[in-house]
């Protein structure tokens, strides 16, 4: 949680679309914030899934990566996450 507040004022475009992080500002992160993160554990993490599905993806796993998504998809209660997550989970 503490990394998602941490880069808040960069994770949501004028649209209050949600922004990629390659595409996110980065001067507007709160570094001294993410360094403080906590680890989440992974199995709960819906953006450990969300980011495994795209290397999967990168890799030529497209079964995988779906699976990886739809996880990510049933641990975010975001609509903008979930807008996102399924829309990559119907392109496999």
């Amino acid at each position: 949680m503490r990394l998602h507040l941490a880069r808040w004022s960069a994770r949501f475009g004028p649209n209050e679309e949600l922004m990629l992080l390659r595409d996110q500002d980065r001067s507007l992160w709160d570094r001294d914030g993410i360094a403080r993160r906590n680890r989440p554990r992974r199995a709960r993490d819906h953006l450990f899934h969300a980011v495994r599905g795209r290397l999967l993806v990168d890799l030529g796993e497209r079964g995988q990566a779906r699976a990886a998504e739809l996880e990510a998809l049933s641990l975010t209660r975001n609509p903008a996450e979930r807008a996102l997550l399924e829309e990559r989970a119907a392109a496999h």
